[in-house]
């Protein structure tokens, strides 16, 4: 078999179907695709995990902690002068 010819064929197919293709995607299309990246992207960002009852507790414990322990520097300092 002669690949020249196959070759030739397969070539001369190969433009006749890419000719009568539209040079540009329609716009709607484009539009689309765009809002399908976006979408997409938005739902793959890493979040912050959403605190818990629990977790705030703990925050607002911690800071009520650490409030006292300043407040007993504090008050340790003015007494020692």
């Amino acid at each position: 078999m002669n690949t020249l010819t196959v070759s030739r064929a397969a070539r001369a197919l190969d433009t006749v179907r890419t000719a009568d293709r539209q040079s540009q995607t329609p716009l709607l299309d484009r539009v689309a695709m765009r809002v399908a990246l976006a979408l997409l992207l938005w739902s793959t960002r890493p979040r912050l995990p959403k605190s818990s009852f629990a977790d705030l507790a703990r925050r607002e414990r911690r800071m009520a902690e650490v409030e006292r322990e300043r407040a007993w520097l504090l008050l340790q300092n003015l007494t020692l002068r």
